[in-house]
C-alpha cells in the first residue's frame, strides 16, 4: 500500500508515494467516500508530490471519476485541490480535472501541500463569510 490517509478535523489529506498503481488508488478513493465522516468533510487533497513512478490507465480514471461523481451527491461542499509537479501524478490530476472526468467539486492543481492548503483556507473562509452574511431586505 503505497498511499496514506492523513485525517484532519474538516477533512483528509490522501498522500500517495513511491509507485502509483491503479489499485491504490481506487482503495484510497473508496476509503474516503465510503468513511462514515465523508458528508462532513470540507475537503480533499490529493497529494502526488511523492510519487516517482506508475501507470494508471483510462479505465482506472473512469472508474475513480465514477466514484467521486457520485460521492457530489452526498456531499456537494467538498474542495478537492490536487498536489503534482511531475509525472504520473501531473497526468492523473489534469485527467480527474478535465471536463469528461471531474465532478462538481472545485478542483485546483498547485505545486505543494502549502500553496493548496492556502487556496483550501481562503476558500473556506469565503464560504463562512457568505453563509454567514444577514439576508439582504428589501
Amino acid at each position: 500500500m503505497a498511499y496514506e490517509l492523513i485525517w484532519e478535523s474538516s477533512g483528509v489529506v490522501k498522500r500517495h508515494y513511491g509507485v502509483l498503481t491503479a489499485g491504490d488508488m481506487l482503495a484510497a478513493t473508496r476509503q474516503v467516500v465510503n468513511h462514515q465522516r465523508f458528508s462532513e468533510l470540507r475537503y480533499i487533497v490529493n497529494d502526488f508530490s511523492d510519487v516517482e513512478s506508475g501507470r494508471i490507465g483510462l479505465a482506472t480514471i473512469e472508474e475513480i471519476a465514477a466514484l467521486r461523481i457520485g460521492a457530489t451527491l452526498v456531499n456537494s461542499r467538498i474542495l478537492s485541490p490536487y498536489i503534482a509537479a511531475t509525472d504520473p501524478g501531473l497526468s492523473v490530476a489534469h485527467l480527474l480535472m478535465s471536463p469528461d472526468y471531474r465532478n462538481d467539486h472545485p478542483t485546483r492543481l498547485f505545486p505543494s501541500l502549502p500553496a493548496a492548503r492556502a487556496w483550501v483556507a481562503e476558500q473556506l473562509h469565503e464560504t463562512n463569510a457568505r453563509e454567514k452574511k444577514p439576508p439582504q431586505t428589501g
